[in-house]
């Protein structure tokens, strides 16, 4: 990884960071009713519906459960580079053995203060190559307790589905 990749993540984890600052306010305001406590699979295997003709959508799940992370909060911004989060997605785990549901990426409104707070829009993405920050959260903490970072590409209008590490997310 070259020096300004580096600088560049480094920057994104910072914002990141930053944009975090008053989780608090995650516990009240996002939802989630996703319980694999009868061994379905929390709707996993679900797709984004949108038509081929607009701007692209990212819609995340997880490729593992997340594990050890009950009544925690799965915040994941997403971000391209030389920009601040353009994508928000918050989704409060459940259980100790969570699958992340389909869950559609939404806009990250202007001067928001907390995450995931409001009833922001469905986020569009234009081409390009995107950095999605995910991390596992206790109400009142500014850092999260597991992180990890991976890119997406859109290429065009098509719905892009991304899967989690929820191993990378786990306790």
């Amino acid at each position: 990884m070259t020096l300004r990749k580096r600088s560049r993540a480094f920057l994104l984890v910072m914002a990141f960071t930053g944009i975090v600052g008053t989780v608090l306010a995650i516990s009240a305001a996002c939802g989630g009713d996703d319980d694999d406590s009868d061994g379905g699979d929390g709707g996993a295997t679900a797709t984004a519906t949108q038509p081929q003709t607009g701007p692209a959508t990212i819609t995340l799940s997880s490729s593992s459960p997340i594990t050890g992370q009950k009544d925690r909060i799965l915040l994941v911004y997403a971000a391209i580079a030389g920009s601040g989060p353009v994508g928000q997605a918050c989704v409060t785990i459940t259980s100790d053995n969570f699958t992340v549901p389909a869950t559609v990426m939404l806009e990250v409104p202007a001067g928001q203060q907390a995450p995931c707070t409001g009833s922001p829009k469905q986020a569009v993405f234009a081409k390009g190559t995107y950095t999605l920050t995910a991390g596992v959260y206790v109400g009142g903490q500014q850092t999260p307790g597991k992180q990890s970072t991976q890119t997406a590409e859109v290429a065009g209008t098509a719905p892009v589905q991304v899967k989690l590490d929820g191993a990378a997310l786990s306790k």
